[in-house]
Parts: structure tokens; C-alpha cells; sequence
């Protein structure tokens, strides 16, 4: 059992908990990444768990995530249990866990992330845990999400165009309304050309 000498258990996920979701899919925006995590055995302070393929996303780091902690009775805490540590060229988030973690119990994170500035499909996004051996695995869609992680939906457009007299020779002025299905803010640089004048 487990008291043999030297008998070390291997740690892993429980598999139907670790999920992650997101709460927008508009492109360039800041977008919450939440995740909840639950391991079989204590992960001690210091390691880390360690999202990969993070495509296209940026951290800013000007928001604290949210964070906390179920335990086994089912009983949400807010906690700051680790570190957020950003590597942008290797597109990954590490979460450096500031004491040691519980046995089965859920450690919630909300991390908020920039959209990519142009659609794209949902990545694959594995977990992992940097500090003990532990298999990388990867993250489902949580139930209550409705789109998966740095999913970027791809903007569409409509327009109306008008003006105001057909007579030769009279100035016109030509009026155009402008529809978009996502928001379209200054970081984007968006531009909207008229063509056919």
C-alpha cells in the first residue's frame, strides 16, 4: 500500500474537472479566461501549472485574476493561490502556486487575456505542471460555456448607402450607415474604404 518505503504516487489531473472557457469571442478585446484545476495529489509551492498553446493571445497584467479555491465539501473561497507569469513568445501561462495545493480540491482562476486581432479557431490548450512529474493533458470546454477558449469569431459588415439627389450637375451628398457584428475599437487600427465613387 501506500506505506511501502520510497512508494511515491504519481500525480494527474482529475480528468472531469480540469476545463477552461472564455467570456467573449470578439477580436482584439480583452476576453476572462477561467479555469479550474484539480490534481489527484498536493502540488507544492513553487511549481507550476503551465497552459499551452495560448495562440494569439496577449497579457497585459494591468488586472489582478480572480482566483479561489472549492474544497472538498464543495465550498468556494476567494484566494490568490498562485502567480501569473506570461511568456508571450512561447504563447504560454504559467500559474506558480504560492503555497501547497490540496488533494481533489478545485483551484479557480479568471485571467484576463487580449483577444488576437484576428479570427481564429480554438486552439488546442494543454495543462501541465512544471516542479513534479505530471502528465501534460488537455483542457476541455467547461459545461456552462458556450465558446470554446480564443475562439475569435470573424467579423462581418453591412451597409447602407443613399444619397441625396439624382440631378446632374447639384451637389450630392451620399450618405453611407455602416453594421458590424463585433466591436471595433481604436486598437484594431480598422479602416472602412468606399470604393466605386
Amino acid at each position: 500500500g501506500d506505506a511501502a518505503p520510497l512508494k511515491v504516487r504519481s500525480g494527474e489531473f482529475i480528468l472531469t474537472r480540469p476545463c477552461i472557457g472564455q467570456s467573449t469571442s470578439f477580436l482584439g478585446v480583452r476576453n476572462t479566461i477561467r479555469l479550474t484545476l484539480a490534481t489527484s495529489i498536493p502540488v507544492p509551492a513553487g511549481a507550476a501549472f503551465v497552459l499551452s498553446g495560448m495562440a494569439g493571445a496577449n497579457y497585459t497584467g494591468d488586472t489582478p485574476p480572480d482566483m479561489g479555491v472549492v474544497d472538498c465539501g464543495g465550498t468556494y473561497t476567494p484566494q490568490a493561490w498562485a502567480r501569473v507569469v506570461w511568456n508571450g513568445a512561447a504563447q504560454t501561462l504559467r500559474l506558480v502556486v504560492l503555497a501547497d495545493t490540496q488533494a481533489l480540491w478545485q483551484y479557480v482562476a479568471a485571467v484576463e487575456l487580449v483577444n488576437p486581432p484576428l479570427p481564429q479557431a480554438s486552439p488546442d490548450i494543454y495543462v501541465g505542471v512544471d516542479g513534479i512529474a505530471f502528465p501534460r493533458v488537455p483542457l476541455s470546454t467547461c459545461a456552462n460555456k458556450t465558446a470554446p477558449p480564443l475562439f475569435v469569431v470573424r467579423p462581418r459588415m453591412t451597409a447602407l448607402a443613399c444619397q441625396s439627389t439624382a440631378l446632374p450637375g447639384v451637389i450630392n451628398v451620399v450618405s453611407v450607415t455602416l453594421a458590424t457584428s463585433v466591436p471595433l475599437l481604436p486598437t484594431l487600427k480598422a479602416r472602412v474604404g468606399l470604393t466605386g465613387l
